[in-house]
């Protein structure tokens, strides 16, 4: 019988920014797949989710990815959903219409190079049009 470690990700409903929030679930003899990954809950007022006395949120799981930190271990992104099944009013996720094309993600990545002894090698004198 073998155990793997599923750590539930989300947002929490802090202002301005949200924080990532985490709590792990052991699941015996998980297959890995996300419609494997039951729903759970969570206590929404110490993540500013929910008011104390009416507290309880849904995690949904969306995605899964293996934990390159743990054996056995799943990282499960998740939404938050209010006790009801809706979409909770932190989670922005679910604002998005599935057929808007109205957004862009986008990376930036920047790289330095240094030579053992020698002075740093980037960019600075090379320009890109």
């Amino acid at each position: 019988m073998s155990k793997s470690k599923v750590e539930y990700l989300w947002l929490d409903g802090y202002k301005p920014t949200a924080n990532l929030r985490g709590k792990t679930k052991i699941i015996e003899n998980f297959s890995g797949k996300l419609e494997d990954v039951p729903m759970w809950g969570f206590d929404g007022s110490s993540t500013q989710q929910a008011i104390t006395g009416s507290s309880d949120c849904l995690l949904k799981p969306v995605a899964i990815f293996p934990d390159p930190a743990r054996r056995d271990g799943y990282l499960v992104m998740t939404e938050v959903l209010s006790p009801d099944g809706s979409a909770h009013e932190s989670n922005g996720r679910a604002m998005i219409d599935d057929d808007d094309d109205d957004f862009v993600i986008s990376t930036f990545t920047s790289h330095v190079l240094r030579v053992t002894g020698s002075r740093q090698v980037g960019y600075s004198k090379l320009e890109i049009s």
